[in-house]
């Protein structure tokens, strides 16, 4: 009976042993939770630009001062000058600083409202997550991430137009739909402002598992550093504040979580055995969870299972014949098939057994995924995507806080090995963290991006060394110096918060400078799209932008930052880099009518890819018929590949935008891709001298003398080397603003145009150089000599000259661009829209 049993409850007692073991832990976790959450909300107010509308006005002011003092004294030397403009703007701004404020706060909200919508919430940062925020909008809409289904499938009709790609079911759209129906429920809410807390809120969630993974080996301050360090560095907030919905907060937080509970399944000794199975099914579940929520989640699977397997190893050498029959052996691989059965299972669940195959693949793909040339020839995007340029170690360590920390870490890791083992979990710390180690910086050198990846262990690491210090002086030093303990745990306590002042100042700026891309300018012209244009309209531009386009002006794209390594980013490389409208606007009918389709059709007749990109590149430039011939005498029925490229196309738009001009290296690299030469630097790259000096010739009809040459110059190319080699970048340079004197233009920028003789010179280091072209808003003049290497664009109205590669002298860029498409017959001002800095955004309906 109840009444039999002899039950005390002291609450006395439980608030003692809750103050004496919970208190603690509740109090150093809050702190480091409400820093990870104060400095991710900075982007909801953005107050920086408070600064810019400081700036502004101070330098109006000061600029107002000068032209006064200037005009009553015309004579007066510049240091003179600038002593009275200090002098007197000060003095202004003490006897008018409620004005001034005024006028700040006036200009600083102007600011601010170029970055938010009408409800006053800032737009999204970045670009990917508009992708999301769509998937987001179609789970809310029809119940799944895609615009439609197709063949039982969720389908993308607005990717890879117009063919469409089929989508998966991912996490984090999911999640936001989620948190938008709950917000719902409260009031007015929108998608948008689901998806923006997102990277703020697990940001938060992932300071928990690292306090408790370090707390056990590092104690309460060791897990304190360290889910403080996570909290503020500026690699994890520059990638996670709120608004920037992306999927990297999710590749810190579950790598983390699984860490700990594979961990804590690690360390439990045998008699503990349905415990240790429970956590380790346990990281396998989140695994499984991880899986769904971003492809690579392989990475730290395969760290658990080479933490593993190199314990075992260790074991083998300690314990040798005794091997089978050790504890530690059952504990290893108890934990090992409780993970990696779990793992299968989960990651098959969420995201199908071929996902679980990428773990094996994964580690491949990425060794690959910067190759200059393709084995099908087409250029690689990914080696000119920023966040996947190359870095050096050097770089990591600076990035990450410097060399002193980075040795403090190093420590922190080595303290496993070197310590003599009081515990039996050491060891496989020591192992598990190593390989956690290295693997991330190895892939931070091999990527910018993957520099995040790095700084969960890397602030483990830094937290065992506080740790470990901590205690070793708390029981070392009374002794000696005959100290109380607790006056020595204050006096670190507070050295450890005085070393985190200035990381916490770097994270202030580092919050302080992360405002949206998006801005009212290009909302609405793709606004202006969506209301003003038919739903079946294709927009084509580079590929940075497409997911905006997607999400709100909710029209298809040629191609986006989901499908950006394809083949369309030569296409459309070409179509910016070209001076034959004709050559454009059949390359834009062509993608709009099938993508690649025409190509890929082809190339199944011939098999030859440089052949086939010939053929097709000779198409364009004919008529329907005429390109109906030519194809015939490479297939019976050219049909299907004329409807891909001579169709009724839908409603085109074409975007050009001023962040083109500083990348127009990167798309007229590729436009101008050269399919022979990267056969060429195949051929060389995978085959021994003679196989590839006869590949040469055979495959490209190269002369002996020729083959060997070119294995000459390509043998022992590095990517990059190999990229430039294959094809230039043609780039912009410096801007120039002009005067006319005596029908001779002189330009700050070195330019100079004789009118009279319609030639361009430059000034450079060795004097002045005739060049061989140089253009107005008319026509192009050439000269019988002169530097091939540069050219000159004039823009008479703005009175100004622009230096560039002669490729770009009449590209469809620059005649879209800075030209106003005045000399184009087949492209019409949709729209013009000028955003902040003056960037301007340009919207042209094709003309078919």
């Amino acid at each position: 009976m109840v009444e039999d049993l002899d039950i005390k409850f002291d609450i006395k007692k439980v608030k003692a042993f809750w103050k004496k073991y919970y208190l603690t832990i509740v109090i150093l976790l809050l702190i480091p939770i409400f820093l990870a959450g104060f400095f991710r909300a900075y982007t909801y107010d953005l107050p920086i630009t408070d600064s810019w509308a400081e700036q502004t006005v101070t330098n109006n002011v000061q600029a107002q001062v000068q032209q006064n003092i200037l005009q009553q004294y015309p004579d007066i030397d510049q240091q003179s000058l600038a002593n009275l403009v200090t002098q007197q703007t000060n003095l202004y701004f003490s006897e008018n600083s409620a004005e001034i404020n005024a006028q700040i706060n006036q200009f600083s909200k102007q600011i601010k409202a170029q970055y938010q919508d009408d409800s006053g919430q800032t737009y999204l940062l970045a670009i990917d997550p508009y992708h999301y925020y769509r998937q987001a909008q179609n789970i809310v809409d029809h119940g799944q991430v895609g615009d439609e289904i197709v063949n039982g499938k969720p389908f993308d009709n607005h990717m890879l137009a117009p063919n469409g790609r089929r989508t998966e079911n991912a996490l984090h759209p999911f999640i936001g739909a989620t948190i938008y129906k709950i917000g719902s429920i409260f009031g007015d809410y929108s998608i948008m402002k689901a998806m923006f807390v997102i990277p703020m809120i697990f940001a938060m969630l992932a300071v928990i598992p690292i306090f408790f993974l370090t707390r056990r080996v590092a104690g309460n301050l060791g897990g304190f550093v360290a889910a403080t360090l996570l909290a503020i560095s500026p690699i994890f907030l520059g990638r996670t504040p709120a608004g920037f919905s992306d999927t990297d907060v999710y590749n810190i937080f579950f790598p983390l979580l699984i860490g700990w509970l594979f961990l804590e399944s690690f360390v439990r000794r045998q008699k503990d055995r349905t415990r240790k199975i429970i956590l380790g099914c346990l990281a396998g579940l989140t695994t499984g969870i991880f899986a769904f929520s971003w492809d690579a989640w392989w990475y730290i699977f395969d760290f658990i299972i080479a933490a593993i397997i190199f314990y075992i190893v260790y074991l083998v050498i300690k314990y040798k014949k005794k091997f089978y029959k050790n504890l530690k052996t059952k504990n290893a691989l108890t934990t090992g098939l409780s993970y990696l059965v779990s793992t299968i299972v989960f990651v098959s669940i969420s995201s199908g057994l071929n996902s679980f195959i990428g773990a094996i693949k994964g580690p491949l793909d990425f060794l690959f995924i910067k190759e200059a040339a393709k084995a099908t020839l087409w250029p690689n995007v990914y080696t000119t995507v920023a966040e996947l340029g190359d870095t050096s170690l050097t770089q990591v360590i600076q990035t990450l806080g410097g060399t002193l920390p980075f040795l403090m870490a190093v420590i922190g890791i080595s303290l496993f090995f070197v310590k003599k083992n009081k515990k039996q979990y050491d060891i496989k710390y020591g192992i598990f963290l190593t390989i956690w180690f290295l693997g991330t910086l190895y892939s931070s050198v091999s990527g910018l991006r993957f520099s995040m990846f790095v700084v969960p262990v890397y602030a483990i690491a830094l937290g065992v060394f506080a740790g470990k210090i901590y205690e070793f002086i708390k029981e070392k030093l009374p002794k000696s110096l005959q100290i109380n303990k607790n006056f020595i745990s204050i006096v670190f306590i507070l050295l450890v918060i005085v070393l985190f002042i200035t990381p916490i100042k770097t994270a202030h700026n580092t919050a302080n400078g992360e405002v949206p891309s998006m801005n009212d300018a290009w909302h609405t012209a793709l606004t202006k799209i969506k209301e003003e244009t038919p739903e079946d309209a294709i927009i084509t531009s580079w590929w940075d932008f497409g997911h905006w386009f997607k999400a709100i002006a909710d029209r298809a794209v040629t191609f986006d930052g989901a499908s950006q390594n394809r083949p369309q980013a030569h296409w459309v490389g070409k179509v910016l880099l070209t001076d034959n409208e004709k050559e454009a606007v059949a390359i834009l009918r062509m993608l709009d009518c099938g993508g690649n389709n025409a190509y890929n059709l082809l190339l199944e007749e011939t098999s030859n890819p440089v052949e086939t990109k010939i053929i097709i590149d000779e198409a364009l430039l004919m008529d329907k018929e005429s390109a109906r011939e030519l194809i015939s005498n490479y297939i019976e029925n050219p049909d299907d590949i004329i409807n891909n490229m001579f169709c009724n196309p839908p409603a085109s738009y074409f975007i050009t935008s001023e962040d083109m001009v500083s990348k127009a290296g990167v798309w007229a690299h590729f436009g101008s891709w050269n399919f022979e030469r990267a056969l060429a630097y195949n051929i060389v790259r995978s085959n021994a001298k003679e196989i590839a000096i006869t590949l040469l010739q055979e495959e490209l009809d190269y002369s002996q003398e020729n083959a060997e040459s070119t294995y000459r110059q390509l043998n022992g190319l590095t990517e990059r080397e190999a990229n430039a080699w294959i094809a230039p970048y043609p780039s912009y340079s410096n801007q120039g603003t002009c005067q006319t004197i005596n029908e001779t233009i002189l330009c700050s920028n070195g330019a100079k145009i004789d009118l009279k003789e319609n030639k361009a010179y430059i000034n450079t280091n060795n004097g002045e150089i005739e060049i061989k072209e140089y253009r107005d808003d008319k026509q192009s003049y050439s000269s019988s000599e002169g530097s091939e290497e540069i050219a000159i664009a004039y823009f008479p109205d703005q009175s100004t000259t622009l230096l560039m590669h002669p490729e770009l002298l009449n590209s469809m860029f620059t005649e879209l661009f800075y030209y106003g498409g005045q000399n184009l017959e087949n492209f019409e001002l949709f729209d013009h829209q000028v955003g902040l800095n003056s960037f301007d955004i340009y919207t042209w309906q094709l003309k078919w």
